[in-house]
């Protein structure tokens, strides 16, 4: 685990890296299957050839002809099935590296050096805080005045004045224990505002 908590990253940096052995031991042996069949496929096309040479010398059968075409197009065949099953290794080993998608800061680890990963289990949580929003829940009878696009402020402690958003989502369905709907504004890039920060939502 290559980071901590209030690391700043670029996006494509390596965050954590996985066991590799199981992954690289793979992409070895399909390798090695598809030299092999390249191999095969070689010694095919050239009995293909001299069949084919025979068979125009007419000492060479029809069936003869045949079986060498067909086996060369089995050996093709085969090439093609192993080169598929090393593009699938290689993309096995290549997720043995975490990367961060975009540039932000870390804020969560969840793992240590040791641990096992497991699919859809986080190891890591970063954030992006040049790109946050703020979610409010506003009452239904006021909600139905709200349409994206709207423009509203944000008033956030800290803050000398509000921050002006623009509506840009209002989740469709309401809340029938409070009977409030949930709207989303992005907040303007470069405010200082940390994530889960209390905010007010103003709609005129």
């Amino acid at each position: 685990v290559l980071v901590v908590p209030g690391d700043a990253v670029a996006v494509g940096q390596v965050l954590v890296r996985l066991d590799a052995r199981d992954t690289t031991a793979k992409l070895d042996q399909a390798q090695a299957a598809r030299a092999a069949a390249e191999a095969v496929a070689l010694r095919a096309s050239k009995d293909a050839a001299r069949t084919e040479q025979l068979f125009a010398e007419k000492a060479a059968t029809p069936q003869q002809l045949d079986q060498a075409r067909a086996g060369l197009d089995a050996a093709r065949a085969a090439v093609a099935g192993a080169a598929r099953a090393v593009d699938e290794a290689r993309v096995f080993s290549g997720e043995t590296q975490s990367r961060a998608p975009f540039a932000g800061v870390v804020s969560e680890r969840r793992v240590d050096p040791g641990a096992l990963a497991a699919p859809g289990v986080p190891l890591l949580v970063v954030l992006d805080p040049q790109h946050l929003r703020v979610e409010a829940t506003v009452a239904e009878d006021v909600a139905r005045d709200v349409v994206v696009g709207r423009s509203a402020s944000v008033e956030i402690d800290g803050e000398p004045a509000p921050l002006p958003v623009t509506v840009d989502e209002i989740v469709p369905a309401a809340d029938p224990r409070t009977r409030t709907v949930i709207v989303k504004a992005a907040l303007p890039a470069g405010a200082r505002v940390r994530p889960g920060t209390f905010a007010r939502l103003v709609l005129a």
